[in-house]
């Protein structure tokens, strides 16, 4: 809608917790009003909003990172407030050993050329429940009119962007 917005909040112990949301002035410092709870279903941490047409998508980490059931899920909206209403394909991603990826989330989105990523955080491999390392990934999302069109599907390679942005770093100067 044009307007800058501040999402934030988190649980504590493991235990679900609350997500804030406020409009900021054109400082992007100063509030432009009072924070509202628009706490969706199963929000534990890391609040992401991507908008796309004239929805809302309020992205959401839940779970347990130290286990395998950290995961992101999405609320859809009308307004930048909701009320946010979890989809039906949430979560969107989240653990798959069978490919061994453990515990994906904490995340941001990005869009390049029309195509949107999600930038996260996953369990490094081996899998180690006392160490939790941690690989940053990158995979893409994609969207249709009602919201993202399927469940993100975790890769080691990452999207084609990112092995083209990899072969640019690797050419000498």
């Amino acid at each position: 809608d044009g307007k800058a917005y501040l999402y934030w909040g988190s649980g504590m112990n493991w235990v679900n917790g609350k997500c804030w949301a406020v409009a900021l002035k054109p400082d992007m410092i100063t509030f432009d009003g009072e924070p509202r709870d628009v706490t969706p279903e199963n929000y534990f941490e890391g609040p992401f909003m991507v908008k796309h047409g004239n929805r809302y998508h309020l992205m959401y980490s839940s779970g347990k990172t130290t286990e395998d059931t950290y995961q992101v899920r999405v609320a859809t909206g009308d307004t930048p407030f909701g009320p946010f209403k979890e989809a039906a394909n949430s979560p969107v991603l989240s653990t798959d050993r069978e490919n061994r990826v453990i515990s994906p989330g904490h995340h941001a989105v990005f869009e390049d050329g029309g195509r949107h990523y999600i930038l996260y955080h996953r369990h490094s491999i081996p899998f180690d429940p006392k160490f939790v390392g941690r690989q940053i990934c990158v995979d893409e999302m994609k969207f249709d009119s009602a919201g993202l069109k399927e469940k993100i599907k975790p890769t080691h390679d990452g999207p084609a962007l990112i092995a083209h942005l990899l072969r640019a770093e690797a050419r000498p100067a």
